[in-house]
Formats: C-alpha cells, structure tokens, sequence
C-alpha cells in the first residue's frame, strides 16, 4: 500500500464490494483482505502479529473466512488453539439509499478463562443477504458460508485499568475530607478546651484576690 494509506471501509462498502465480488468471485485489489481460518490453530493475538498488526494505527485487519458448521442451524464458534468466539449482538446492515437489508453484521469477542488474551480481541463478522447475490449461480447456504471478519484489538482492556484507579481515587476522596473534618473538629475542641481552661484560672484568681482584700 503506498505511504499515508488507511484502509477504512463503511459496513455497506464491506457487504455490496467486497463480499459481493468475493460471492461472484469477481477481481479486485486482493491485497487488503486476507483469506484465513480465525477459527483454526492459530489465536487471534499470533494472527495479529503475523499479519503486521502491530505496525497499524487505528485500523483493524480484515479476512474472508469459511464458517464451520455443526448443524444446519449451529455455526462453530469455538477455536481449535483454545478459547471461542462469543456472539453479544448483531444488527442488519442497510442500503444507505433505500434503507433495504443487504446484510448483517454479528459482534463477538474471544474468551478464554484463565488466559491474558481473554476480552482482549474483537471480531466483527459480516455476511450479505443471498438476495443481493441473486442469479450468481450459488446456493443460498455456500453464500451464507463466506464471511467478511473485521478483526479488532479491544482497547477497552487499558480503560478498565484506568476506570479502576479513578474509581480509587473517588473512593479514596471522601476518606481525605472525613479526616480533614476530624483534624478540625479536634483543633476546635482543644481550642475550647484551652478557653475553658484560661476562664477558669482567670475567675480562681479574681476570687483569690477577693478574699485577699
């Protein structure tokens, strides 16, 4: 890619371009999406480095992956390196034009308990209605197998830490004006102490000379 390039397409750009001419197995610029199995041997973080996502800045990395599927209305989401991608939500993908549904777009994340990775990537997986590809000569489940992956470093994992100690902070502040509240109430006390102590002597002195006299 030349110098300054970022590679940032819209959902709609994703289904009507890019997976459309996959499904047509039509040619296009080939080399800003990779065809990978995210579901295979290799975890997410190995699959980012290799593929020179340590280098990006802002951008995410994009594959074509063929869904594996357990049953007729089951899709595998478990990776054979260990942990799974589990579905949140998915929403569909509209025409911009005439607000009709091309595709639709599932957000799921990787969990691995007891992992450092788990929570750490994101996967955004695209797939275009087999209406939109009508008369390509495809059945509608070979369609449907062909995935479009947005492949995302979750950032949210530093904000928790930072969340964490603000929130200590805040917890941390109240503690501070209770014991500013108690030195001063202390300092108030002596302080009355003090002019109790002072009346007292002054009036045991004026009844001393009293008597004097």
């Amino acid at each position: 890619m030349p110098l300054g390039f970022c590679f940032h397409p819209t959902d709609q750009e994703l289904i009507t371009f890019f997976l459309y001419n996959t499904a047509l197995h039509t040619e296009y610029c080939e080399n800003l999406i990779y065809e990978f199995d995210l579901f295979g041997n290799t975890p997410p973080w190995v699959v980012w480095q290799n593929v020179g996502g340590l280098g990006l800045d802002d951008q995410d990395l994009y594959f074509f992956c063929q869904l594996k599927t357990r049953s007729q209305t089951r899709i595998k989401r478990e990776i054979d390196a260990g942990g799974q991608w589990s579905e949140s939500n998915s929403k569909p993908v509209k025409d911009l034009q005439n607000e009709k549904a091309i595709g639709k777009m599932k957000n799921l994340g990787y969990e691995k308990e007891g992992c450092e990775h788990d929570g750490d990537w994101l996967l955004e997986e695209y797939s275009i209605l087999p209406s939109v590809v009508a008369g390509a000569g495809h059945s509608d489940h070979e369609i449907g197998n062909v995935v479009l992956c947005r492949l995302k470093n979750n950032s949210r994992s530093g904000n928790k830490k930072n969340y964490s100690n603000s929130t200590q902070q805040v917890n941390e502040q109240p503690a501070k004006k209770r014991a500013r509240k108690e030195v001063g109430k202390g300092e108030k006390e002596g302080k009355k102490r003090s002019q109790g102590e002072i009346g007292e002597n002054k009036s045991k002195k004026q009844s001393g000379l009293a008597k004097y006299y």
